[in-house]
């Protein structure tokens, strides 16, 4: 459901997709969506949160790994400009459409210190 509503945002912007696109798309009733995910808002968060944990281990391996500063810094850069190059690019456009889109909210979203807890990590 995460990954399907990751691709609908992407493709169509956080405000253009509904809870029924997602729940058609996989093939399950919107009820079933509304089970896991009882506010859009909640899914959001979750696709921000899968966002950010596709790449904490990568991160977590070379600042706990052999070599100097520099060298570290490096094997990051590798990281990003490698081939990883496509998917660490949907994974900042949605982040940046994320974090936009929930600057305006009234209220903090709901599971939002899940996603500061991983920006944490990686930082």
């Amino acid at each position: 459901m995460v990954l399907t509503a990751e691709k609908l945002f992407l493709e169509s912007g956080l405000d253009c997709v509904q809870m029924q696109d997602i729940a058609d798309a996989e093939g399950i009733g919107v009820a079933a969506l509304f089970r896991y995910f009882p506010k859009k808002e909640r899914l959001i968060v979750a696709v921000a949160v899968s966002s950010l944990e596709k790449n904490v281990e990568h991160f977590k391996r070379i600042a706990n790994g052999k070599g100097s500063f520099y060298e570290r810094l490096e094997q990051v850069l590798d990281f990003l400009m490698g081939d990883h190059t496509e998917q660490i690019s949907k994974s900042a456009k949605f982040r940046e459409a994320f974090e936009s889109y929930a600057s305006f909210a009234k209220n903090p979203f709901d599971g939002i210190e899940d996603y500061i807890e991983i920006q944490k990590v990686i930082a």
